[in-house]
C-alpha cells in the first residue's frame, strides 16, 4: 500500500492540534473524565488504486460544541455526523478520488492493544452507517476500507516511536451482523509528492445554466430534469483524440467503446498555471477540456449547442419566480492513463462529477433560500484549489451576488460579514489547512485556462524566479519567502519594482491590482510625505515610504530593521531567518544608492555565516529566467553587496493573520 507524504503530514497536523487543545485545558477539566481526546477524519485516495494521498477531518459530531471547546468526548458514543461529513467529502473531491477509509488521532498514554480495542468497539457500533458510505468501493459483497491510527503522548518526554508513527490497518466491515475486524498492514510504502497520481489524467467539463423556480419543489424538479439531460442518451461530449492543442475532436456519447489514447496524454502531463501567471512547481497536471453537448429531444434530433434547459409544462399563466440563480459549474475527474482505459470511463466520470456538482449547488441554494433573501445571491460558481502543493485538486462552490461573499473579498476586513469568515474557517479545519492564511479565497483558485498573452506594451511577469537556484555554499539552513511573487523590474511596463505588492495580491490578501509607480508616488503626495513635484519624477522611494504605502493600500503593518552600516547585515542572519520562518514575506532593503528585494537567507547557526537571496529590480533585460539567474540579478549574495559607509532600512511586512 502506498501512503503519500501529505497524508502523513496531515495526520501529524491533526494530532498536534488536538495535543495543543488538550494542553490548553484547565487541569480540573482533565481530571473530570477518563475519555480520550481524539480526532476522526477520512483517508483520501484514488478509487482505482490501493493508495492514500491526503486526509480530510470530520468536524460535525453529535456533541459538536464540546469538541470545539476542547472537551473530552467519548469516541464510541459520539461519532461524526456521517451523512453531513460524507456529503462534504464527495462534494470537494473530483471523480476518481474518494474516501478510502478513516483515520483516528489520539493524545493519550494508552498502548496499541487498548487503542485497537477502542477502534473495534467504534466500528461495531458504526458498521451499518459506514457500509452504505463505502459501498461504492465494495467488491464481491465485501466492503473493505483502510484505517489509520496516529497517537501522541500527552508529554514530550514520554513520546516514543510507537506513539510517533501511525499504524495502518485494513478493515472488513462484513455483512449485516458480521463483526468488523482490524488487520494490520505491514507493507506500507511512503510515496513522494505527486507519485501516486503520476499516471492519472485530469479531465474537465464546464456548464453554465440558469436556474429559475417558483419554490423549492420546483427547484428539485428542475435539477432532476437537468440531471436526466446530462446522463441521458442525448448527451454527447466533444473529446480530443490527443493532448496537443490541434488534436482532432470526436463527438462521442458515454456508451462509446473507443480506446483511450493514453500515451498521447501521458507525454503531456505537465504543470498547469496557478493564479495569474505561470508556476512550474504545481502538482496539478494540465486539465484536458471535454465539452458537453445535449439534444433538446430524445427523438433523434441533431445534437444541439452546449446549453441545458428546463421548460416545465404550465397552464399558460405566468408564475412568479422566487428562486433565481445562474450556475457556473466546472467539473473535474482524475482518470488512470492506461492502455485498457476506455473513452467511456472518462465521459462517465465527467457526467458523474457534473451531476454531483449540480446537486451540491442545489443544496446550497436550498440552504440560502431558508436562511437569507434569495435575491441577495444571484450566482453559484465552482472554484478549484490546490493550496500548499496539495497532491490533488479540491473544488468548492461559492455564491456570488449583490451582497454575496465574493463582493466582500475586496472590501476592508471590518466590513466583511462574520458568516463569511466562519464558513471559510470551517473549510480550513476540514481540509487541515492553516487558520491564518486566505488559501481558499477565490483569488487563490487555480487558473486551469491557458494564460492569455499580455496586452500590447505590457509584460507577463515571471513568477518565483529563485526556484531554479542551487545552494549558496554557506552550508546552513535556508529560510525563504513563503508564497509566490511576480518579478517587477526596471523598463518593464515602462517602470520599476512592485514585487512586494504582487506577493500580497497573489496570496489573496487583496484584490487590488498591483499599483503603478505613478500611483505610489501620488499616494505619498496625498499622505503629505512628498511634494507634488514628486509625481512623475525619478526620485528614489525608500523602505519608510514603502511601509507607509503598504499600510495605506492594504492595512499591512511592517517592522523596520535599521543598520548604520551595510557591514552590520552580516550579523543579522538569525533575525532575518526568524522573519522568513514566522512571516514569510519579501523584505525591501533600502540604502546606499540602490534598493533590493530580499527573498530569503541561508544562515549557518554554528559559524554565523549568512548569504542573502537578492532579487534585483534594476534588471533591464528580457524576461527569461535563465538570463536573470545566470547574471545574478536573482541570486545568493554575501554582505559585501552592501556599502559599509551607508545606512540601510529593511522594511519587513507582517503577514496578516486571517483567512
Amino acid at each position: 500500500m502506498l501512503v503519500g507524504s501529505r497524508a502523513l503530514d496531515a495526520l501529524d497536523h491533526h494530532a498536534q492540534a488536538i495535543k495543543q487543545r488538550k494542553s490548553a485545558k484547565a487541569p480540573s477539566q482533565n481530571a473530570t473524565t477518563n475519555a480520550l481526546d481524539y480526532g476522526v477524519g477520512w483517508l483520501v485516495g484514488p478509487t482505482s488504486a490501493e493508495a492514500l494521498i491526503n486526509c480530510i477531518a470530520c468536524t460535525e459530531f453529535a456533541n459538536k460544541e464540546l469538541v470545539e471547546a476542547g472537551g473530552n468526548v467519548d469516541l464510541v458514543a459520539n461519532p461524526p455526523n456521517w451523512e453531513e461529513e460524507s456529503k462534504f467529502v464527495a462534494s470537494v473531491l473530483p471523480q476518481g478520488l474518494s474516501a478510502r477509509g478513516l483515520y483516528f488521532c489520539f493524545v493519550d498514554d494508552s498502548n496499541v492493544e487498548q487503542r485497537e480495542a477502542l477502534l473495534n468497539r467504534f466500528f461495531e457500533k458504526n458498521a451499518q452507517a459506514l457500509r452504505s458510505i463505502f459501498a461504492a468501493n465494495a467488491s464481491a459483497g465485501s466492503t473493505s476500507i483502510f484505517v489509520a491510527a496516529k497517537a501522541l503522548h500527552p508529554t514530550e518526554e514520554q513520546q516514543d516511536e510507537a506513539h510517533a508513527r501511525p499504524a495502518f490497518y485494513r478493515l472488513a466491515l462484513g455483512q449485516d451482523a458480521a463483526s468488523p475486524s482490524l488487520e494490520q498492514v505491514s507493507n506500507v510504502e511512503v510515496a513522494k509528492a505527486g507519485q501516486v497520481l503520476r499516471d492519472f489524467g485530469l479531465f474537465r467539463t464546464r456548464l453554465s445554466l440558469p436556474v429559475r423556480a417558483s419554490d423549492l419543489g420546483a427547484l428539485q424538479e428542475q435539477v432532476e430534469a437537468i440531471e436526466a439531460q446530462i446522463n441521458g442518451d442525448g448527451a454527447h461530449f466533444l473529446f480530443p483524440s490527443g493532448a496537443d492543442k490541434g488534436a482532432a475532436l470526436a463527438l462521442l456519447n458515454r456508451t462509446t467503446n473507443a480506446s483511450f489514447p493514453a500515451k498521447e496524454f501521458q507525454s503531456k502531463a505537465k504543470a498547469t498555471n496557478k493564479g495569474e501567471a505561470p508556476q512550474d512547481n504545481s502538482t496539478v497536471p494540465t486539465a484536458v477540456e471535454v465539452k458537453l453537448y445535449t439534444s433538446r429531444s430524445s427523438g433523434g434530433a441533431k445534437v444541439a449547442a452546449p446549453v441545458l434547459s428546463y421548460a416545465p409544462a404550465g397552464s399558460g399563466g405566468a408564475t412568479e419566480t422566487q428562486i433565481h440563480y445562474d450556475l457556473e459549474l466546472d467539473a473535474l475527474a482524475y482518470v488512470p492513463l492506461s492502455q485498457t482505459t476506455k473513452v467511456s470511463e472518462v465521459l462517465n466520470s465527467l457526467a458523474a462529477s457534473l451531476t454531483a456538482q449540480l446537486r451540491q449547488a442545489a443544496a446550497f441554494i436550498r440552504q440560502l433560500s431558508a436562511s437569507a433573501t434569495p435575491s441577495t445571491f444571484n450566482k453559484m460558481r465552482a472554484y478549484h484549489f490546490c493550496p500548499l502543493d496539495l497532491p490533488h485538486v479540491i473544488t468548492l462552490i461559492y455564491p456570488v451576488g449583490q451582497y454575496g461573499w465574493e463582493d466582500y473579498l475586496g472590501t476592508e476586513r471590518e466590513a466583511r460579514p462574520s458568516v463569511y469568515g466562519s464558513f471559510r474557517q470551517q473549510l480550513h479545519r476540514k481540509l487541515l489547512l492553516p487558520l491564518d492564511r486566505p488559501l481558499l479565497k477565490s483569488t487563490n483558485s487555480l487558473l486551469l485556462d491557458p494564460v492569455p498573452p499580455p496586452a500590447e506594451g505590457a509584460s507577463l511577469h515571471l513568477r518565483d524566479v529563485h526556484r531554479t537556484l542551487g545552494p549558496s555554499g554557506v552550508g546552513g539552513r535556508v529560510h525563504l519567502v513563503d508564497g509566490s511573487y511576480e518579478y517587477y523590474h526596471y523598463l518593464q511596463d515602462n517602470f520599476d519594482d512592485r514585487t512586494i505588492c504582487s506577493w500580497i495580491r497573489i496570496q489573496g490578501y487583496s484584490q487590488l491590482p498591483v499599483p503603478t509607480h505613478r500611483e505610489i508616488q501620488r499616494m505619498l503626495v496625498d499622505m503629505k510625505d512628498k511634494q507634488s513635484s514628486f509625481v512623475g519624477s525619478r526620485e528614489w522611494i525608500g523602505a519608510i515610504e514603502i511601509q507607509m504605502c503598504l499600510d495605506k493600500l492594504y492595512g499591512l503593518s511592517c517592522k523596520i530593521l535599521r543598520v548604520s552600516s551595510g557591514a552590520e547585515l552580516a550579523y543579522k542572519g538569525a533575525e532575518l531567518a526568524h522573519h522568513f520562518d514566522t512571516q514569510g514575506t519579501p523584505v525591501m532593503i533600502g540604502g546606499g544608492v540602490l534598493a533590493y528585494t530580499l527573498l530569503g537567507v541561508d544562515y549557518n547557526e554554528d559559524s554565523g555565516a549568512v548569504k542573502f537571496l537578492i532579487l534585483d529590480p534594476h534588471y533591464t533585460g528580457a524576461d527569461v529566467v535563465k538570463s536573470i539567474t545566470k547574471d545574478k540579478w536573482c541570486g545568493w549574495k554575501d554582505a559585501s553587496l552592501f556599502r559599509k559607509d551607508s545606512f540601510y532600512n529593511l522594511c519587513m511586512p507582517q503577514r496578516p493573520r486571517e483567512i
